[in-house]
């Protein structure tokens, strides 16, 4: 008896990608998704091996704390490596700036001294120095 090759699971990542464009290309009248996302989660030390692979991609961010690095492949198609912003950026106070905010406890407006920070990301991510928002 012949033991089946056990597949790599890059690979039958691929066979199953493949599998689903077939499927869609043989059923028309199957609705298309909005979108699709393949949503990775590296370890930091894997971000610029990464960010290689992807290129070209695009930065994005997500709520102030999400670093995601994003490549399309058509108009429906993306993948997304996605890191906790502190883990891969260095976080600067630049500034402070006074904000008026209603307080819950008295209900009354105060004025106070916020940090205003960027986010300076390496060098190494998209060839450049990256500021993010």
């Amino acid at each position: 008896m012949t033991k089946k090759k056990e597949l790599s699971p890059q690979k039958e990542f691929a066979r199953s990608l493949r599998a689903l464009a077939k499927f869609y290309e043989e059923h028309p009248e199957f609705r298309v998704p909005a979108d699709v996302r393949v949503y990775l989660f590296p370890e930091k030390e894997e971000l610029a091996a990464i960010t290689r692979a992807l290129a070209p991609c695009e930065k994005q961010s997500l709520g102030g704390n999400w670093f995601i690095l994003q490549r399309r492949f058509g108009k429906k198609l993306y993948i997304e490596a996605n890191w906790t912003r502190s883990d891969v950026c260095e976080r600067v106070v630049v500034g402070t700036k006074e904000i008026v905010e209603k307080v819950p406890v008295s209900f009354e407006t105060q004025t106070k001294t916020v940090e205003v920070v960027e986010w300076r990301c390496p060098q190494t991510l998209l060839g450049r120095e990256v500021a993010s928002d």
